[in-house]
């Protein structure tokens, strides 16, 4: 985690964080397995400033928000759900 969020700070528009991996899995489908709230709260984060929608898909085609439900957590596909409306209605301005 520490070293990711180095990453993240490092290189702020840089990192192609929603790269899919041969699983079909990006970095937030990977916090989301792993329950990594901290990591998961860092790149949602990351996504809303600068106006990115993360609602890629991965090989089963679970959006992070679809797979966070499926895993049981409830309230992190709540925070998803939400915080991806707010980089659609930003990329709108």
């Amino acid at each position: 985690t520490r070293e990711a969020l180095y990453l993240l700070d490092t290189y702020p528009g840089e990192l192609d964080i929603l790269k899919i991996d041969n699983l079909g899995l990006c970095s937030l489908h990977y916090a989301i397995e792993h329950g990594n709230e901290t990591i998961l709260h860092v790149i949602v984060g990351y996504f809303v400033r600068y106006r990115i929608r993360f609602d890629v898909k991965d090989s089963f085609n679970n959006t992070p928000e679809e797979l966070a439900a499926k895993l049981g957590y409830f309230t992190l596909a709540k925070y998803l759900s939400e915080a991806n409306r707010s980089t659609m209605i930003h990329s709108r301005d």
